[in-house]
């Protein structure tokens, strides 16, 4: 079975498997530890396209919606129709590569409001070039493109995989947790891409971006993979499509397994990872998250996953258990 891999982790921007987590106290949070739902007054329905988190959003208030995939792994990027119906051209931004290298020349435009719902993000500065609407990912599926974590940032973005719903507010202690939530502190790069510390077993700790464009489970690479205890026993190889925003080629990829791993407060179960060789971002992607609740706490740099019972699905699920068509899937991760 082919799979359709796409990574978006941008390296010059311009501008799971899992029981019942354990947890034990965790440092103080602004969140209020009883058994509640967050609430926020700014619901977005999304579509959970092989897992890939699609949204409509009204461009500039025009009547017509157009879909973007959330890509916390890299800026925001529009496609050129985009760009010519509603954008205000800016200045040649320069040059914006892929995660292996692969780089295409881009330029800046300014969008004055963009409309989730009721939600409005005004002023966006994005990017575009004539390959954007040619990647893997946005092909025949998202006229818009992606929405990046620069246009994240001062909110809290709450997804609920389960119901398909995001929610995003600006105030967090509305919110509340219950008591096997797992909390952690947030990290951010360059682009503002959420980073999260994991610890793959005792004495191993490194950082992740969280990656929502991407739809495995987490990315590691070659050197970290051989530092790691594994269950040899349930390794498996399969030759896949594997595309890194610009190229697209055919590779054979090992998929491993962690017996647990460690997130702020609390303990997983079992994890599926694989390697995308020397030069890749490490990334954490919506095959391991989707078990969960996420919360992306930009306002005060905080990662919250609260289990939704969806822990006992995800036992050697495959990553195109999602969407197949035919004899091939596909699956963006970002």
């Amino acid at each position: 079975m082919n799979i359709l891999w796409t990574l978006f982790a941008w390296m010059i921007p311009v501008f799971a498997f899992s029981h019942t987590p354990t947890v034990d106290p965790g440092p103080p949070s602004p969140y209020l530890p009883i058994h509640c739902f967050p609430v926020s007054s700014h619901p977005v329905p999304f579509q959970y396209v092989n897992r890939l988190i699609r949204i409509e959003a009204m461009v500039n208030r025009s009547n017509a919606g157009h879909h973007f995939y959330l890509d916390t792994g890299a800026p925001t990027f529009i496609t050129q129709n985009l760009a010519d119906l509603h954008a205000v051209s800016g200045s040649l931004a320069g040059l914006a590569s892929d995660v292996e290298g692969n780089v295409q020349r881009v330029q800046e435009y300014l969008l004055n409001s963009l409309h989730l719902g009721s939600w409005e993000l005004k002023n966006l500065r994005v990017a575009s070039s004539e390959g954007v609407a040619q990647m893997p990912i946005l092909r025949g599926t998202a006229s818009g493109g992606l929405l990046g974590a620069d246009a994240m940032q001062g909110a809290v973005w709450m997804i609920d995989y389960a119901s398909q719903t995001l929610y995003v507010q600006h105030h967090p202690e509305h919110q509340c947790l219950p008591e096997n939530a797992l909390v952690s502190k947030m990290y951010t790069d360059r682009t503002g891409s959420p980073i999260i510390e994991l610890e793959l077993q005792p004495g191993i700790r490194e950082k992740f971006i969280i990656d929502l464009a991407f739809n495995g489970s987490l990315l590691v690479t070659d050197k970290l993979l051989s530092r790691l205890d594994l269950v040899d026993s349930l390794r498996f190889t399969r030759t896949e499509k594997y595309s890194t925003g610009f190229r697209t080629t055919y590779r054979e990829v090992v998929y491993d397994f962690l017996p647990s791993l460690r997130i702020g407060n609390g303990t997983t179960g079992m994890v599926k990872l694989s390697s995308g060789g020397k030069r890749t971002k490490k990334l954490i992607g919506n095959e391991f998250l989707e078990q969960f609740i996420l919360t992306l706490d930009f306002r005060n740099r905080m990662v919250i996953l609260i289990p939704n019972g969806r822990e006992g699905e995800l036992e050697y699920a495959s990553p195109c258990d999602i969407s197949e068509s035919g004899s091939s899937c596909t699956i963006s991760p970002g």
